[in-house]
């Protein structure tokens, strides 16, 4: 298989990664092991000098980045069609889509950090309580498999340039791994700016990106420790930085700047209750702080400065037993959230949810398995602000899906069914600040989903291997953002709509020392709204196709002597910004190279962005950095 990008068997997300679980007695049958949904990246590609999480996961068919800039720019990413705020993304167990937006900013955590990303598209395990329409991603942390204290040095285009210290130890009872990394960039790359005329190339003129500059100090401790029988694990997280706040580069901002803060902890306990169950505690935390200064009033905030707040609390029971043929899970928790605004409009909102989740499984018999899970929310919503009366709102949504899984040696095929429910999040009802204003009669968002996954690999030693989808999805009370005025947006439940998609994904290897292959996305989105005017029926920022190939070669020259190169050529398809599709961003195409060379417990690797310097958006407005080079020098204690 790529080892940068692989069709990995099913894994359960835990605090830690490939950590080894406190698992019940019984046969495991290779049905119950396998599935053809999650593909994995891990660190062979996210380790590459200057990768940044949303161009890491770009290779993923069905995944949609949303990219503003260069390092630090906020970055989301998106699953088969939907939003962002539809696509859960975990740091382990721990959720980090924040209540303001819905969203998971990419660009807060570097790929240093991590052993691998998990992407299940369309079906997760059964202890993934929360799953988008399209499924979920899962950045799993970095874990020893012995002990290790590592340092490396990254220094690149755009001023770039990233430290790393790694430590960390295992054995019998336990492990542990800290890390830290300092990352900092000017981002003063060069754009063609249009001034505002697109259509006409006479009065373009290249400019340079101001007011991009980033620092930012972020760290990681996992642990493990054996007690007997039972686990202790615990996850901690923080970040801090600072940067400009770019605004569109025709109009670029002078002064503006913003602050930022991100801690999480987890702790989680399993112990077995019997000779077929396990009992888990876990308990999370997550705090988030954004301070912007605008003294120019050039972000519209409505206020010379901007505090946002954010915190979760989650607290959760489950137990999970597993016979011969079956098993069962089960999970009750309840979660706080609070959003504080100071400055401008201010908004002290809070939320509580109790959520209860069931998940079994049964095989049927050694080719054929069935899955069910159920989850169920309670939300009670309270909300105030010098703008706001007292407010009260409650909501239940319930999620669900059924699937089949059918193996025979090397195939198989996975047929899923799904129904998808999301309430708006506190900024979505009451607001973010000036420019992005609330709707307290948003009401959730719901729909259903039906797919079909195969996968196989044919002649000696699995020379080819295959994976193809196909699915299905429709959506009611979607929430999207519709302009009000100059200046200021609002979000709206704005009907229903339909998207179609297939993905494929083909990789060939005809030799121990290099491999080649692809993956191509398609997808038909549309608008099916009746009361809707519009000629155009596309969703807005969904590319019709999109293609990433590649050929990498990895040979071998004795212990521990070992040469990696990559070669990347992507293609995404033409889209559209806006529901009557007048203005739209071209198709685009670019390439990347990497080069990393061992030997003994030195590293030198470099990696090429963007070849040939192609002109690249993600959203308009925020063009995106041309060709970057990046070099890495990283060292061990043997």
């Amino acid at each position: 298989m790529n080892p940068a990008v692989s069709l990995a068997a099913d894994a359960e997300p835990t605090l830690g990664a490939e950590v080894e679980e406190v698992r019940v007695t019984g046969k495991k049958d290779p049905v119950q092991e396998a599935s053809p949904t999650r593909t994995s990246v891990d660190r062979e590609r996210l380790a590459q000098p200057g990768m940044r999480l949303g161009e890491a996961l770009r290779v993923v068919p069905g995944v949609a980045i949303r990219d503003t800039g260069g390092y630090g720019a906020f970055a989301s990413a998106s699953l088969r069609g939907g939003t962002a705020a539809q696509t859960p993304v975990y740091f382990g167990s721990v959720l980090l889509n924040d209540d303001v937006a819905g969203t998971s900013d990419l660009s807060a955590f570097s790929p240093a950090l991590l052993e691998r990303v998990d992407v299940y598209r369309g079906h997760a395990p059964l202890t993934l309580e929360r799953q988008g329409l399209g499924g979920a991603i899962v950045l799993v942390p970095r874990v020893p498999r012995e002990r290790v204290l590592e340092a490396g040095l990254t220094a690149g285009s755009l001023d770039h340039t990233l430290a790393t210290l790694t430590g960390g130890d295992s054995g019998d009872a336990g492990e542990v791994i800290a890390m830290a990394t300092h990352e900092r960039a000017t981002n003063r790359y060069a754009y063609r700016d249009d001034r505002g005329t697109l259509f006409d190339a006479r009065d373009d003129a290249w400019r340079l990106r101001e007011n991009a500059d980033t620092e930012r100090t972020s760290a990681v401790v996992s642990a493990r420790s054996n007690l007997g029988p039972a686990s202790v694990r615990v996850l901690g997280f923080g970040t801090r930085g600072v940067q400009g706040v770019p605004r569109l580069a025709v109009l670029p901002s002078l002064a503006a700047r913003l602050a930022q803060g991100r801690e999480l902890a987890a702790v989680e306990v399993q112990a077995p209750a019997g000779d077929r169950s396990v009992v888990s505690v876990r308990a999370t935390g997550t705090w988030a702080r954004s301070q912007y200064e605008d003294p120019l009033a050039e972000l519209g905030l409505g206020a010379p400065s901007l505090a946002l707040t954010g915190s979760r609390y989650e607290q959760r029971v489950a137990i999970d037993h597993q016979e011969e043929r079956w098993r069962l899970f089960g999970s009750v928790g309840a979660l706080e959230e609070s959003l504080l605004r100071r400055g401008g409009e201010e908004l002290d909102a809070n939320r509580l949810t109790v959520r209860v989740h069931g998940g079994a499984s049964f095989d049927v018999s050694e080719r054929l398995r069935i899955e069910t899970v159920l989850t169920h929310d309670g939300v009670a919503t309270t909300a105030s602000g010098r703008t706001i009366t007292e407010r009260e709102g409650r909501d239940g949504v319930t999620q669900g899906r059924l699937v089949v899984r059918f193996r025979e040696g090397v195939h198989e095929a996975l047929l899923v069914g799904a129904r998808y429910a999301r309430v708006p999040t506190l900024g979505e009802r009451y607001g973010v600040d000036g420019a992005t204003r609330g709707n307290a009669d948003l009401q959730p968002e719901s729909g259903e989903a039906i797919e079909l996954v195969g996968r196989s690999s044919f002649g000696p030693e699995r020379l080819v291997r295959v994976e193809v989808a196909a699915y299905a999805r429709r959506m009611r009370d979607l929430i999207d953002y519709t302009k009000t005025s100059p200046g200021t947006v609002k979000p709206i439940n704005v009907g229903s709509a339909r998207l179609l998609g297939a993905e494929a994904t083909l990789e060939v290897k005809p030799g121990e020392s290099w491999s080649l292959g692809g993956v191509s996305t398609l997808l038909d989105a549309q608008d099916t709204t009746a009361s809707s005017s519009l000629e155009n029926r596309r969703l807005p920022f969904r590319a019709r196709h999109v293609e990433s190939l590649f050929v990498r070669v990895f040979p071998e020259f004795g212990h521990r002597r070992t040469l990696r190169f990559e070669w990347r050529t992507n293609v995404e398809g033409e889209r559209t910004v806006d529901p009557a599709g007048l203005a739209r961003i071209p198709g685009q195409r670019w390439s990347d190279a990497s080069l990393r060379g061992t030997a003994g417990a030195l590293e030198l690797a470099v990696r090429f962005g963007n070849v040939f310097d192609e002109a690249r958006v993600d959203v308009v407005g925020y063009p995106l950095p041309g060709r970057t080079v990046d070099v890495t020098l990283a060292g061990a204690l043997p």
